[in-house]
């Protein structure tokens, strides 16, 4: 019976020697164990120092890139408003003078209409598409159709004289003698653009028909074409 029992220690004895030289190590060996470990606890902060690192140099990168854009933004903002100021002065410089020029040339028609005879002040609103004289726009037909062309030849007079104004020194006014306006009015309308044309120094052309020309421009360079009358029509249509 103590044969069984003392090969089942021997057995035992020889799992705890082999275990025990299986994991058993130096001083020397535990001390290298124990560097290495922390070496790689250095490597991993080191590598974590790098990562943050390029993570700096990145948002310094991109806290500069913001500033610079900052100050581009900035800076554009300032150069609009400035050029808004300007651009809302020059409006009111050229508003001003369109409404000076009409106010000057229709106290130059015949006196029909009492706005025109007094004007004192006037007003265009591209938006209503309405213009104002002493404060109002109700006239006669007539008159409307005088003030209309007035309006027109005030535009071209300012833009003879200020260079960055972008209107085309061209203009046609047509259905000059429209709204069933009296043969002198039309006669005094044509007077005033051409004398008004006159005094403009820079090239421009300006065009427009009439059925009741002017005696004093009917043999004038100034008139181009011939005569329409029912006899000889502006299309001439002929039997073939």
């Amino acid at each position: 019976m103590e044969i069984p029992h003392l090969s089942q220690r021997i057995r035992t004895l020889e799992q705890d020697y082999s275990a025990a030289t299986t994991s058993w190590s130096s001083e020397l060996e535990i001390a290298v164990e124990v560097a290495a470990r922390k070496l790689g606890a250095l490597d991993e902060e080191v590598r974590q120092a790098y990562e943050q690192q390029k993570l700096a140099a990145i948002i310094a990168e991109l806290q500069t890139r913001r500033d610079a854009l900052t100050a581009e933004g900035k800076r554009l903002t300032e150069a609009i408003q400035v050029l808004e100021q300007k651009q809302a002065l020059r409006k009111q410089e050229v508003a001003d003078a369109v409404n000076a020029a009409m106010v000057r040339l229709l106290k130059l028609d015949l006196p029909l209409q009492p706005e025109f005879v007094s004007a004192h002040s006037s007003h265009f609103d591209f938006v209503d598409n309405a213009v104002y004289v002493n404060g109002s726009r109700h006239f006669s037909e007539s008159s409307a159709v005088v003030l209309r062309h007035i309006f027109h030849l005030a535009l071209l007079t300012v833009s003879t004289t200020r260079p960055y104004m972008r209107l085309p020194r061209f203009l046609l006014l047509d259905g000059i003698d429209d709204g069933g306006m009296e043969k002198e009015r039309s006669h005094r309308l044509q007077e005033i653009i051409v004398a008004e044309c006159q005094q403009y120094e820079v090239d421009y052309q300006v065009i427009f028909a009439t059925s009741e020309i002017n005696p004093a421009l009917e043999e004038t360079e100034l008139v181009v074409g011939r005569f329409f009358t029912p006899e000889a029509r502006s299309l001439d249509v002929r039997e073939i």
